[in-house]
């Protein structure tokens, strides 16, 4: 059965392309965040110091072993430099729907959760952690289990926070969209006020 991804499929591009976008804005203050940081300051490169970062030089070798990229976030839960790199590798995986079920298995949704939660103010970690989490709900399991986990708080948290920066709100936008492509989880997209913020977002 072809997967289930409405929306952002032109977004799903190689490591360093799409990249480029999250890297030319700049994290300015959303909400309650506040940072001169441009995002471009964690550009992926052979001088970029997260190399140094062992859990990063792990994730790199890893190649599209997507089950223990999350084992080794899940290792170094503690270092954003690492939950960025692992999000922004899952992002750019061709995943088929063994592997989305696969990661699913191996608990990926509370991964990208707990570090998205853990490093609020991390703009380039947010973004990555959205298109990670729209790239592994291309199955309809996926887009129930995301949502019962409480994944749509998390993603609405994200956009309000960085309510100005347009990738952020694409890629949040395409998470939404994926997860109301199961019927099921309609009902709970208005309760939440994800279907306001859809229309809130595109109207901006």
């Amino acid at each position: 059965e072809e997967r289930q991804q409405l929306y952002g499929t032109s977004d799903h591009v190689s490591l360093n392309e799409n990249d480029e976008n999250v890297r030319n804005n700049s994290v300015g203050s959303h909400g309650q965040h506040n940072s001169n940081r441009s995002v471009g300051e964690r550009s992926i490169n052979e001088d970029d110091e997260r190399n140094e970062h062992p859990g990063v030089i792990i994730i790199r070798e890893l190649g599209n072993d997507v089950i223990k990229i999350v084992q080794c976030m899940q290792d170094f839960n503690q270092s954003a430099d690492v939950q960025a790199f692992g999000l922004q590798a899952i992002s750019n995986l061709e995943l088929s729907d063994q592997d989305c079920a696969d990661i699913a298995r191996h608990n990926f949704i509370h991964v990208a959760m707990d570090a998205m939660c853990g490093f609020p103010e991390d703009l380039e970690l947010q973004v990555y952690g959205c298109r990670a989490i729209w790239n592994a709900s291309g199955i309809p399991e996926n887009q129930c289990l995301f949502v019962e986990e409480g994944v749509l708080g998390v993603v609405l948290k994200v956009m309000s926070d960085f309510v100005t920066n347009s990738e952020l709100q694409e890629q949040g936008l395409a998470v939404l969209a994926n997860l109301g492509a199961a019927e099921e989880n309609v009902g709970r997209l208005h309760e939440c006020g994800a279907v306001a913020r859809l229309v809130e977002t595109m109207n901006r």
